[in-house]
C-alpha cells in the first residue's frame, strides 16, 4: 500500500511493483501516486509510532495490469510510459531467447554490457525523449476531463472537425 498513512514498507526501495492496478484502485489516488513518483524525499511513518524525519527517496514505479483503464494519464503528462505486452506465444520466446543467449552465455552478456555502457546519453533528456506509444496516447485520450469528452462527442455528432465549436471571439 503507497496511498495510505503508514508508509514503512517503502523505506530503502528502489523498486516498488504495483500489480494488477485498475482505474478503481487509482480512483482518487492520482496526486499521491505522482507525488510517490516526483518526490525527492519523504518522511517514514510506521504505524503505533510518532513521524520519523525525512529520508531520501530513490524509489521507480513500475504498474503493470490487465485492465484497460488503469491510470488517468493528464494531457501534460511528463511522468508515464506505457508498454502494452506482447502475445503469450511472443512473451515465451523472447523469455527464452533471453535466458539462453543473454543470461546464460557470459560472453554475449558481456558485449550486451558493453553496448550499453558505450552508449552517450549525455543529451538523453528522459521526459523529452520518452516513447509515448499508442496505448499511452489511448490513455491520455480517454482520461481528459467529462466536458472536454462531452464537447468532441457533441462535435462529432453534429458535424464539426476539430476545434470548430470554439468561439474566435
Amino acid at each position: 500500500q503507497i496511498t495510505t498513512d503508514f508508509n514503512a514498507n517503502l523505506e530503502n526501495k528502489f523498486l516498488i511493483v504495483l500489480d494488477e492496478m485498475d482505474s478503481v484502485g487509482s480512483f482518487g489516488h492520482e496526486k499521491t501516486l505522482k507525488n510517490c513518483i516526483d518526490r525527492d524525499e519523504f518522511t517514514i511513518h510506521k504505524k503505533g509510532v510518532d513521524k520519523g524525519s525525512a529520508i531520501k527517496d530513490f524509489a521507480r514505479y513500475l504498474i503493470f495490469t490487465n485492465a484497460d483503464f488503469a491510470l488517468y494519464i493528464e494531457m501534460g503528462d511528463r511522468r508515464l510510459a506505457c508498454i502494452e505486452s506482447f502475445a503469450k506465444k511472443l512473451e515465451d520466446l523472447y523469455a527464452k531467447w533471453f535466458n539462453e543467449v543473454l543470461i546464460n552465455d557470459k560472453r554475449t552478456l558481456r558485449l550486451f554490457y558493453n553496448f550499453l555502457m558505450a552508449r552517450d546519453i549525455s543529451n538523453w533528456k528522459p521526459v523529452e525523449d520518452r516513447v509515448e506509444t499508442d496505448l499511452y496516447r489511448q490513455l491520455q485520450d480517454i482520461s481528459r476531463p467529462k466536458e472536454l469528452l462531452f464537447m468532441d462527442c457533441y462535435c462529432e455528432k453534429r458535424g464539426d472537425k476539430g476545434n470548430d465549436w470554439i468561439s474566435k471571439d
